[in-house]
């Protein structure tokens, strides 16, 4: 329900009264254990808030649609629970103080306020049966057949609402299932944007034939927005009428304890929807995917290799004439057999595989290992193959009982097979160091560096980017941490930059931001009440969870946080 609507920062002084008000907001919380009378039942009922206050100050990218303005966000969080039964709910608020008015048409999302109840749960936990009923999350196979999840790097939160029943017994596993989805529409990072009302179903079961060994079959229907709600889904091109995923699986753990052996595979059917003066045929996909790992005294192999084509089903929404934030989600999430956070140009025209060797000597505190992963993939739009492979190597040390050091250092290259394309090398390296200073106090200390090279159209194009965190623990009081992050991306042309921290206001043809400089500090006061402070720039552009990407917008300014929890 929209109650009513507005229409990519150093800080400014935060308004007292605001920032009052946002702290009285977090009073409110308790947490009590009771029981039920006529059923002599213990029961527990449990109320939390977080809450998201922000100013946006000019960021330097270029644009004045996404500056200087204010924003409060709310997340009340409400939970019962007696013996085998639980019910849940969260109800959001967004807020936005004096919203520019946006001007681009690529960027024509309005600021919209909401208030309105987001997720919404009811539960029966039996020994062998489930039952959800509400908002869930949900994930068939390996994430291939369906993933229905929470990425918190990436601000998304979609559920199911609908119904879940599930029957676990000691050689069975039964689920079914059906929902419209739900993701959040509060965007921590951006703005609003709406539901994509599409419905899907699935079922799915799981056998063993002997100890340790699992066979599997499962099917899950997509219909993209079946009650015509999303003007979006309305364009045969972006979203088709409905997709069909069947598949089946196999599992053993432990062969000879030394193996572990998985293998799936889904067949993929997309119907488009018709134009008036074309039908389109029914089109199909496959994805497979096959892990093991082997285990022998020291040493771990494992082996990954998975098939793709045409395997993808997303959809994208937009409402009312595009006043909302456009997002696409995907419902299907194969595994990128590539570092977690690596960006993924294409996750569903892909064949590959890879393998790891991980080798402990002696046993001991010290971990070394080294990673090849190579793929023939499709470019987009079918315009051509490209091998990418990324090689990977680094060490991992644990000492002083809690301390440990990891440095991971790897190469990545795309070399397109036809010609006019562009290609794309990257060397990259990621450094986490926990070093413990007493059993309560410790420096943290965690940075990534990209160095690339990419050859647009036979343009060489040389850049770096990556962000370097150190950190200050008092365990659990009080955490504080400064950012640097840098893009070298010319802002002004070839091979200009600047890395000026503090822009004059009001200059004329300000370049775009290239070094990013930020703190925070975070009191965490008995595990119930947290307070978080940032302030300074936060470096944008794209942002990748296993295959899953998305632009996010650079912040400049401060955002406050405030977290009350039992």
């Amino acid at each position: 329900m929209i109650i009513s609507e507005h229409d990519f920062h150093m800080t400014r002084p935060i308004p007292s009264f605001v920032f009052i008000a946002l702290m009285l907001q977090g009073i409110f919380c308790y947490a009590f254990e009771f029981e039920l009378p006529w059923f002599e039942v213990p029961a527990s009922f449990q109320i939390s808030l977080n809450s998201f206050f922000e100013y946006h100050d000019d960021n330097f990218n270029g644009f004045g649609d996404d500056d200087r303005y204010f924003d409060l966000k709310n997340r009340l969080s409400l939970k019962f629970n007696a013996e085998r039964f639980s019910f849940s709910g969260r109800f959001d608020t967004n807020t936005f103080f004096n919203p520019p008015a946006p001007n681009r048409n690529q960027y024509n999302s309005y600021y919209i306020d909401r208030y309105a109840p987001e997720k919404l749960t009811a539960k029966y936990n039996g020994r062998n049966l489930k039952i959800t009923l509400g908002d869930f999350y949900v994930t068939i196979g390996r994430g291939l057949a369906l993933n229905i999840r929470k990425t918190d790097q990436l601000g998304e939160d979609n559920t199911l609402l609908g119904g879940q029943i599930a029957w676990n017994h000691d050689w069975i596993q039964l689920k079914a299932l059906s929902g419209l989805t739900n993701p959040s529409n509060l965007d921590l990072y951006e703005k609003t944007f709406p539901d994509p009302y599409d419905w899907i179903s699935a079922a799915a079961a799981r056998f063993s034939a002997k100890d340790g060994l699992w066979m599997g079959a499962h099917a899950v229907a997509i219909l993209f927005d079946p009650f015509a709600l999303n003007d979006m889904a309305k364009q045969p091109k972006l979203i088709p009428a409905y997709t069909t995923i069947v598949g089946a699986s196999i599992e053993s753990t432990a062969i000879a304890n030394m193996l572990d052996v998985y293998f799936e595979a889904n067949w993929l059917g997309r119907q488009n929807r018709p134009t008036e003066n074309q039908t389109f045929d029914l089109q199909n996909g496959w994805g497979a995917y096959g892990s093991a790992i082997l285990y022998l005294g020291n040493w771990t192999l494992t082996a990954e290799g998975k098939s793709l084509r045409d395997f993808y089903a997303y959809t994208v929404t937009w409402e009312q004439g595009g006043k909302y934030k456009s997002q696409r989600i995907d419902y299907l999430l194969p595994p990128t057999l590539e570092p977690q956070t690596m960006e993924i140009s294409n996750n569903w025209d892909i064949s590959g595989g890879r393998l790891q060797v991980d080798y402990r000597p002696g046993g001991a505190d010290t971990l070394l290992f080294a990673s090849y992963s190579g793929f023939w993939a499709w470019d987009l739009n079918d315009a051509g193959q490209r091998w990418i492979y990324n090689v990977n190597a680094g060490v991992e040390q644990d000492f002083w009982n809690t301390g440990r050091a990891k440095l991971t250092i790897g190469l990545r290259e795309e070399v397109p097979q036809y010609a006019n394309s562009n290609s794309y090398h990257l060397l990259y390296s990621d450094l986490v160091v926990k070093l413990p200073l007493s059993e309560r106090h410790s420096i943290d200390i965690h940075g990534t560096s990209w160095f690339i090279r990419e050859a647009l159209s036979g343009y060489p194009l040389n850049f770096t980017k990556g962000e370097w965190i150190v950190g200050y623990s008092w365990s659990p009081w009080l955490a504080a941490s400064i950012v640097m992050g840098w893009d070298t991306f010319p802002s002004r042309g070839k091979d200009q930059y600047d890395f000026s921290v503090f822009y004059s206001p009001g200059e004329e043809n300000p370049p775009e931001r290239q070094l990013f400089l930020a703190g925070t500090i975070t009191l965490d006061l008995w595990g119930d009440y947290q307070l978080r402070l940032t302030g300074g720039q936060m470096r944008g552009g794209v942002l990748c969870v296993n295959g899953v990407c998305r632009m996010l917008p650079p912040f400049a300014g401060a955002r406050a946080e405030l977290r009350l929890r039992f």
